[in-house]
């Protein structure tokens, strides 16, 4: 699911990924990760250590059981339930820090560098894989030499598995063009300026 700032991705791709059981990869946690690891060595937006920071990072992005539903003012359907997601980073909950105004202010120049951008795609596509594994019904196979598990087709095409193949929502920009252009949906979802706009206020409001 692709689309600009406040458009509703990360809301609908949850939601869609607790109803069919999937895995889900918020795409923009990684680099709100990669920017709180910045701020927190003090390390300028365009250095190219940042880089190795997030290269060296373990993350984690897991969707809770207990769901929410959705402001009907937002959604437009007043039914939406949405699972609230966990996200660690090297075995910290950084789930609120990365959203911090802070944060805001410096991760689009950190998520426009080059460098950062390439080793994202690999972290992507590799928590992709791992949570396509562990979605609803799916059994992997075993685990290939380049540790992912076999039967993971990492472009998002039904995986090679005993019983229902599992499969991954991801949020973000570049998701259907760059990081998996063979995917079977592709969505890009708007919204007018007005209801980005009050979803960013709840955002930081919440």
């Amino acid at each position: 699911i692709d689309g600009p700032a406040a458009s509703g991705k990360s809301s609908t791709a949850r939601a869609v990924a607790h109803e069919l059981g999937f895995g889900y990869i918020d795409s923009g946690s990684i680099y709100r990760c990669a920017t709180l690891l910045a701020l927190r060595q003090q390390t300028k937006d365009d250095s190219p250590e940042v880089a190795d920071l997030i290269t060296n990072a373990h993350l984690e992005i897991n969707i809770l059981p207990n769901t929410r539903q959705a402001p009907q003012r937002v959604t437009g359907m007043g039914r939406l339930c949405v699972p609230d997601v966990q996200v660690l980073m090297n075995g910290e909950d950084v789930s609120r820090e990365i959203r911090s105004p802070e944060v805001n202010r410096h991760v689009a120049k950190i998520a426009s560098d080059g460098q950062v951008r390439k080793v994202v795609l690999d972290i992507q596509r590799s928590l992709a894989a791992a949570a396509k594994a562990k979605s609803t019904g799916f059994q992997a196979k075993g685990t290939a030499a380049n540790g992912i598990p076999s039967g993971v087709v990492m472009d998002g095409r039904e995986a090679e598995a005993d019983g229902v193949p599992g499969g991954v929502v991801m949020d973000g920009r570049d998701i259907g063009t760059t990081v998996f252009p063979q995917a079977e949906l592709k969505i890009y979802l708007d919204a007018s300026a007005m209801a980005r706009a009050i979803r960013r206020w709840d955002e930081l409001n919440s």
